[in-house]
């Protein structure tokens, strides 16, 4: 939108700088600008529409030309300086109303006709036009958006000798939300199952149905059916639903004990897994119709054992680039460029690495679930867990948090990183007590040679240290960044995941000893 308002009113009228505003709860919100100083964004960027400014009158609805600089600070003189010499400030309306702000500065001073007044105000209305269809569109993708991600699990089980990390993202705002799912599943004596699936559609109707299913699916797996069972009895519901719309889907269970893998798929990719020596294989298993399309899909399990130390990698088909032959060929080359520090044994690391890497092999058109899982063996690389959890509001959370990873760290006989392993904890619990404003979900996991530290709240938006916060714009929206400075100096790794209520913040610790008990 700023690149559009600099070619069609700043070179037309041979200005120098424009910017673009937006009013939201009684503030200015500078939403784009080009030409214009750091500084003088930064004061008008959340400065009260009661001032006595410029912005705060344009956003009223009054457009405004200044011929020089007495002008306007005669009439204003609080105004920020931007440096300029004379001014077009020009109300965007959608309709009757005013959606925005555009503000032309020239570098010298100049009287504006009044024909060309008219043609500067005719140009900022449909300005405003369009910019009110880019709200509308964007509050349209917000709604399906958050009905997507409020289906999706908030936290993912850990179990003993498997490691798992999932990530959900977004179609393009043109695009539409689609239907894309995943779940981990506990299903007892320590086995695991992994879930993705894949709703057709961009709408909110693909999302209200992706959360039908996933809802039957997990129902149909707590009552001890395999997976070929979960897909048939999930196919009838859909065939006695009359539901338009096709749905893949892919369920693996997991035993830790001897790696053996069930599976069973419905019209979905076939899962891709990396062993220890690093080589890319899928899977075998044959893929049966997708649900909701045949009364009797015929789904059969398919067993493959498969090695400690193991990645198995779950996806839905809009991470396919429209450039391979087919989806299967894009995930393995993205899977098998998606090398990491830790090999095999950091999901959460390689998770970042293709999600990363995404948005070079695709053209945004669909929303695309990752999930990865990490086959430990059953040996003394198992999986060690302990969470504890702090109730929004409470004034001695921090403190029992400190408590709770000393005494975890003392068992696990890793004394050693009880005072780095404390700070951390303590900087991030702060921030989601206080800056999310929110229970907070702390759990320590060992595995690997590896101590991590997860730190769920209900706040969507990611913690951003001060220090890499490089304008005014994202500092407004950033969580307090020092703490996570201090993490990004002490922690081996860390990183931000969103979940279906909010976020969830990992920190690593490479550990120097770990004693079964």
């Amino acid at each position: 939108m700023v690149t559009q308002a600099y070619e069609h009113l700043a070179v037309v009228f041979r200005g120098q700088a424009v910017m673009l505003s937006t009013a939201n709860e009684g503030r200015a919100w500078v939403s784009g600008h080009r030409g214009l100083p750091s500084e003088f964004i930064k004061k008008v960027h959340g400065s009260h529409l009661k001032d006595n400014t410029p912005m705060a009158a344009v956003l009223r609805g009054r457009a405004m030309f200044f011929h020089d600089r007495s002008q306007l600070f005669m009439a204003y003189p609080e105004a920020p300086d931007d440096g300029y010499h004379a001014w077009a400030l020009l109300p965007l309306r959608g309709g009757r109303k005013t959606v925005g702000a555009c503000c032309l500065s020239f570098d010298n001073s100049r009287l504006f006709t009044d024909a060309e007044k008219t043609v500067l105000m005719l140009m900022a209305d449909q300005l405003g036009s369009a910019m009110e269809r880019v709200f509308i569109c964007e509050k349209q993708h917000a709604l399906a958006e958050s009905v997507q991600r409020s289906l999706l699990p908030r936290t993912l089980p850990a179990q003993p000798s498997v490691v798992v990390s999932a990530r959900y993202l977004p179609a393009a705002l043109d695009s539409g939300v689609g239907g894309d799912w995943y779940d981990v599943l506990d299903l007892g004596m320590g086995r695991t199952g992994v879930v993705v699936g894949d709703v057709e559609g961009h709408d909110v109707r693909s999302a209200v149905v992706m959360g039908q299913v996933r809802s039957a699916i997990l129902a149909y797996a707590a009552e001890s059916h395999d997976p070929a069972a979960i897909l048939d009895r999930m196919n009838g519901l859909l065939s006695s639903l009359d539901i338009d719309r096709m749905v893949t889907c892919c369920v693996a269970f997991l035993d830790p004990s001897d790696g053996t893998v069930e599976i069973a798929l419905a019209g979905h990719p076939k899962p891709l897994i990396r062993g220890p020596d690093g080589l890319v294989t899928h899977l075998e298993a044959d893929t049966g119709p997708p649900l909701g399309c045949e009364p009797d899909g015929g789904y059969r399990n398919y067993e493959t054992r498969i090695s400690p130390d193991s990645l198995l990698f779950l996806f839905t088909d809009g991470l396919w680039d429209g450039q391979s032959p087919d989806v299967m060929t894009a995930a393995r080359a993205l899977f098998a460029s998606a090398g990491s520090r830790a090999g095999n044994r950091c999901p959460e690391e390689v998770a970042d690495l293709l999600a990363r890497r995404l948005p070079a092999t695709r053209k945004h058109s669909d929303d695309v679930v990752l999930l990865l899982a990490w086959y430990s063996g059953p040996g003394p690389d198992a999986v060690r867990v302990r969470r504890t959890a702090i109730r929004r509001h409470d004034l001695r959370g921090v403190g029992e948090a400190r408590r709770f990873t000393r005494s975890t760290l003392r068992e696990w006989n890793l004394q050693e990183l009880s005072d780095i392993t404390e700070l951390l904890v303590t900087e991030v619990v702060t921030n989601g007590l206080v800056h999310a404003d929110s229970d907070v979900d702390l759990r320590l996991s060992l595995y690997g040679g590896r101590l991590r530290v997860e730190v769920r709240d209900s706040d969507a938006h990611p913690p951003v240290p001060s220090a890499i916060s490089v304008s005014p714009e994202e500092m407004a929206r950033a969580e307090h960044g020092r703490g996570m400075v201090i993490v990004d100096e002490l922690a081996s790794a860390w990183g931000t995941a969103p979940n279906g209520l909010g976020k969830t913040v990992w920190m690593e610790l490479e550990t120097v000893t770990s004693t079964a008990h």
